[in-house]
């Protein structure tokens, strides 16, 4: 509805904007910087004409979801040292914190376990957005909110 209602530069990162705020409330400044980034290219790709277009307009909640599914990964992957920290900032000793992490990472940083990630949350963003053009269309521009 908001890339229908308003067309403009500007729009499209908005929801990345205040995702990556939430995240960064909650103290994770890599995320928001993960939503910056996706929200900045989301722009780029809608810039002449993407609203138009069927196929471009489904970039940004692709993008959404994928950096929504895979922000929790990409963190463990890259910065698994600002978590030990997290978790001895919480109380754990060392050892307890590196066993925390390393049965975590066993499970979420399979290969296996990331593409499946990536594949249902691809499926998930297809059948969202299928679905909101049906309700965009069906109801919203009868009713003239858009």
């Amino acid at each position: 509805v908001l890339m229908a209602k308003c067309p403009k530069t500007g729009a499209v990162a908005i929801p990345f904007i205040i995702y990556g705020g939430y995240m960064l409330a909650g103290g994770s400044l890599y995320v928001f910087f993960l939503f910056l980034i996706t929200g900045i290219v989301s722009e780029l790709v809608m810039l002449r004409g993407g609203f138009a277009s069927t196929v471009r307009s489904f970039v940004p909640p692709l993008l959404m979801t994928l950096s929504n599914a895979m922000g929790g990964t990409l963190t463990m992957l890259l910065f698994r040292d600002s978590m030990v920290q997290t978790y001895l900032a919480m109380g754990m000793d060392e050892a307890a914190a590196d066993a925390a992490l390393s049965a975590i990472e066993a499970f979420w940083l399979a290969p296996a376990n990331i593409l499946l990630a990536v594949v249902l949350a691809t499926a998930g963003a297809l059948v969202g957005y299928a679905v909101g053009c049906k309700l965009l269309k069906k109801h919203f521009r009868p009713a003239g909110a858009v």
